[in-house]
């Protein structure tokens, strides 16, 4: 990808090469200006203010080697372009090192093991404490040559922990997320819901749609007919008197799959106050747990290059293993 300055009204140019041929024009924008809001670049394609060889694009676009991408950053997002931070300095931080725990890479992949309370990409009020910066600065300090080219092909909410998935290249990134779209990416999920669930195992087979409840909340997802098909399945684990203990997998990847599923069957998510209510929020107080009970413990992958399945996985961090604790000890006392 080659950078050229802003012409009128602070335009960035960008020119897309064979590594970016056949990308979504949304995906390769989120790529190169991890810095910028998501929201951001979603507000600049709907205005029209995102342009593919001088012509308007949507989102869904699909790039060819050669193009000229053009787009319209505000002075401020200039400022954020000029000013990313030394990457080995960052590496060195006391905050890199607690949020940014890498438990598989190689030349073309990496894994990290989220905390829970760091965003995966920025948001509006632009944390540069996020994974995507992260993950750029800790490539570069390697001697990438492009570190924006790095992505995770997936998301997690700021308050789940767990395994995130990462390409270091634009081809890793490309077969990843494809792999992704297919179906050949297998994420396991450890949750507490309220309630006992009845049956032993099950799957919840509910469309989502997305909704926006303003630019604070951000996006939720309902179960609404004219969603997009959504498939969770889950085996319990462990019982308690007012809980169960899950293991959930995800056969697709819609916003809050998972919280909105489970809200649905009625067996919200401990501390999950915005999908469960007062009910669910106050769960969670009473196992003195800031955030939802959800961690990603499970990650099965093809990788890009190596001809073989990764397979990897995440203890409970502490936080949550402490709750699980409680609530058997309590169990063996009949409370």
């Amino acid at each position: 990808m080659a950078v050229h300055p802003a012409s009128p009204k602070n335009r960035t140019e960008l020119k897309v090469t064979r590594d970016d041929a056949g990308s979504r024009l949304d995906r390769f924008l989120r790529r190169n200006f991890p810095e910028v809001p998501l929201s951001h670049l979603h507000r600049l394609l709907r205005k029209g203010n995102v342009r593919v060889n001088a012509d308007r694009a949507r989102g869904d676009h699909r790039l060819s080697t050669n193009d000229t991408v053009s787009l319209a950053l505000d002075p401020s997002e200039q400022r954020m372009r000029r000013a990313r931070p030394d990457a080995e300095a960052v590496t060195k931080t006391h905050a890199f090192r607690e949020s940014f725990r890498v438990v598989f890479e190689d030349a073309s992949v990496l894994v990290a093991d989220k905390p829970a309370g760091i965003l995966v990409h920025p948001d509006e009020v632009r944390d540069e404490r996020t994974m995507v910066h992260y993950l750029c600065a800790h490539v570069a300090a390697q001697g990438m040559e492009d570190p924006s080219r790095a992505a995770f092909v997936h998301r997690l909410d700021r308050n789940t922990s767990g395994l995130l998935l990462a390409g270091k290249d634009a081809p890793a990134v490309r077969s990843l997320s494809e792999a992704m779209r297919a179906g050949r990416i297998e994420k396991t999920y450890l949750a507490l819901c309220c309630g006992r669930v009845q049956r032993q195992k099950g799957e919840i087979d509910l469309p989502l749609a997305k909704e926006t409840e303003g630019r604070v909340k951000g996006p939720r997802s309902k179960v609404s007919s004219h969603g997009e098909r959504a498939r969770t399945l889950y085996r319990i684990l462990d019982a308690y008197e007012r809980f169960t203990l899950v293991e959930v997998r995800l056969e697709t990847g819609r916003t809050h799959q998972i919280r909105a599923h489970l809200e649905a069957i009625g067996h919200p998510l401990v501390g999950d106050g915005r999908y469960g209510g007062v009910p669910a929020h106050r769960a969670g107080a009473q196992l003195r747990l800031p955030r939802i009970f959800l961690h990603a413990c499970g990650l099965r992958f093809p990788h890009p290059t190596a001809g073989r399945t990764v397979s990897l996985g995440s203890k409970l961090p502490a936080d949550l293993e402490r709750v699980v604790t409680l609530l058997r000890e309590d169990r063996e006392r009949g409370y």
